[in-house]
């Protein structure tokens, strides 16, 4: 287990949001158990964040992502199968409006 923890601002959602591909980064490499994951498909992404567990306070991952782009990251690691994905975050986003 790792803990991430440091002042307001310090850039610990910012690492999480590149480790998570929930950002890209303008350059370098981020390893993952030794595995760089700059430039994974998405499939492959899903293996990565399955070794992962956040916990955050507020919506700081989330913050600046659409729906569009969260909901199926969800529905990934729940291990739907692709060709329901996007007809379930259709039909999320039409329950919500």
């Amino acid at each position: 287990m790792r803990v991430m923890l440091g002042e307001s601002g310090g850039g610990k959602s910012m690492i999480i949001k590149l480790t998570w591909d929930l950002q890209k980064p303008d350059s370098g490499e981020i390893l993952i158990d030794g595995e760089e994951i700059t430039g994974l498909p998405e499939e492959e992404l899903v293996r990565i964040r399955e070794k992962m567990g956040v916990v955050f306070q507020d919506g700081a991952l989330f913050d600046r992502s659409r729906c569009s782009r969260t909901l199926p990251i969800a529905c990934r690691s729940a291990r739907r199968s692709e060709d329901t994905i996007a007809p379930k975050v259709g039909e999320i986003l039409s329950f919500v409006g």
